[in-house]
């Protein structure tokens, strides 16, 4: 699912990888006994959205614990930020791809899901 979400000027380093690091498998895939899952960095991969510089990391997350039969076995987390336009410093993008269930979106999807990231239109428009 993606997510789009606004981080203020105080919360600039949230893209930061070791912060991920420690924060992501205890917090999301923390089992009711307490194992946790393991997990894997990629990137930075440093590219453009509309013209402005953006990061992306992907954290693979394996060996979820399962506490019911609907959780999946592993995860892909695909972390985008990229300066911010109104009041925020930074925007961060978030595509979740749960793996190993049935439907579970490819590499080819979540990269084209990146790819639709863009600065939005702007109209004029009169008040009356």
């Amino acid at each position: 699912m993606p997510v789009g979400l606004s981080c203020d000027k105080d919360r600039r380093g949230n893209h930061d990888r070791r912060r991920l690091e420690k924060r992501l498998p205890s917090a999301i895939f923390a089992s009711k006994n307490g194992t946790l899952a393991s997990i894997a960095y990629s990137g930075p991969t440093n590219f453009t959205i509309s013209g402005r510089p953006a990061i992306r990391y992907t954290a693979t997350v394996t060996n979820i614990p399962a506490d019911n039969e609907c959780d999946p076995p592993s995860a892909q987390f695909d972390v985008v930020t990229t300066p911010g336009y109104s009041t925020a410093e930074v925007m961060v993008f978030l595509v979740q791809s749960d793996q190993g269930l049935p439907d579970a979106l490819n590499q080819g999807t979540i990269d084209q899901i990146i790819a639709t990231i863009r600065k939005s239109e702007t109209q004029a428009t009169a008040h009356g």
